[in-house]
């Protein structure tokens, strides 16, 4: 009988010590599918069971996954909450060096992030820029489209008006000729007459 109990207290202790293993490795699991959010829940499971014994794994395993570039519900600000946990409550933990590693990666990110919405800003005004000066010369191109239609108008009627002006003078030409020749009819009839 108390060798089944001694068995039964060994079973016990094997099974508490491999569930707080097991939470660990299913958010592993989770994580490498992609499963962020059941992946963080067994990370929870086992820090809340176990915060002494496997508290700065499951703390550090939240770090990666709030950090994850595929996680859609990236959070730089809890990973470092989770690295900043582990170097508070488990100063002597193994995983220390590698939390401030994170922290220190994640301020360096953090300074890229910050730069790169700099420069979204940046190229956003630029845009806007090369929007308005678009739509600037728009309506220059509409006036010197307007005035080249209007100078071609002007042209056509000059045109019209220096061909108008043409027959009136071949017109005039005509009569001139006309007349010089009925002149010079005139003068011949006279010339005849007085002779």
């Amino acid at each position: 009988m108390m060798a089944l109990m001694t068995l039964s207290n060994c079973t016990r202790y094997g099974l508490e010590k491999w569930k707080p293993e097991e939470h660990l490795e299913l958010s592993r699991h989770y994580m490498s599918k992609g499963d962020f959010k059941a992946s963080l829940k067994e990370c929870q499971t086992a820090y809340d069971l176990y915060p002494r014994s496997l508290g700065d794994q499951a703390m550090f395993q939240m770090g990666l996954i709030h950090a994850h570039p595929d996680n859609p519900q990236r959070n730089y600000l809890n990973s470092q909450n989770a690295f900043e946990t582990i170097i508070k409550k488990n100063p002597y933990s193994r995983l220390r060096g590698e939390a401030e590693l994170w922290l220190k990666m994640l301020a360096h990110e953090r300074i890229i992030n910050q730069q790169l919405v700099g420069r979204k800003k940046e190229l956003r005004m630029m845009q806007l820029q090369i929007q308005d000066m678009e739509s600037q010369l728009s309506k220059q191109q509409k006036s010197i489209n307007h005035l080249i239609n209007r100078q071609k108008k002007i042209t056509y009627s000059k045109d019209q008006l220096i061909k108008a002006r043409d027959r009136q003078i071949k017109d005039l030409q005509r009569s001139i000729d006309q007349l010089k020749e009925i002149d010079l009819s005139i003068e011949e009839k006279k010339r005849r007459t007085v002779q």
